[in-house]
């Protein structure tokens, strides 16, 4: 009786100090390298948002030009 009270007492203390370290030790570490992460990436997106644009417009340009250029060899058949 008195050892399955130690071993209950003993879980409860280990999940408690688990818990409190995950929730005052790790979580505000994590948070601030999360909002460092974030900041990163809305500045990786800025950089690179202009010369992702400029390609896709070259591509949308191929695209159309290739479009054309089959419909005019329809027409002429």
């Amino acid at each position: 009786m008195i050892f399955s009270r130690i071993i209950t007492t003993t879980n409860f203390v280990l999940g408690a100090s688990a818990l409190s370290f995950q929730v005052f030790g790790l979580y505000p570490l994590l948070d601030r390298k999360f909002e460092l992460l974030k900041a990163e990436q809305k500045q990786t997106t800025k950089r690179l948002e202009g010369p992702i644009l400029q390609e896709l417009k070259v591509i949308r340009e191929t695209l159309q030009s290739e479009r054309e250029s089959r419909q005019s060899d329809k027409r002429k058949r």
